[in-house]
């Protein structure tokens, strides 16, 4: 995934805790279902330090792209 603003490429967001390293990502709550889910994980730029959100949508039409 690359930057929208500078055209880098992207990587993970990841949180550091107690040694541990963990994927941060970004959660809603789901009024149908009255539960918390995963919308997708965090991605970030080296270059600039935009934050992204890496949605499903997004890796399925990349890798229709590839193909």
């Amino acid at each position: 995934m690359n930057c929208n603003v500078c055209g880098t490429c992207m990587r993970l967001a990841i949180l550091t805790d107690y040694g541990i390293d963990k994927i941060v990502c970004l959660r809603g709550y789901n009024l149908m279902f009255k539960e918390c889910e995963d919308i997708g994980p965090m991605v970030y730029c080296p270059k600039c330090g935009n934050l992204q959100v890496e949605l499903d949508k997004d890796i399925e039409l990349h890798d229709k792209q590839e193909d």
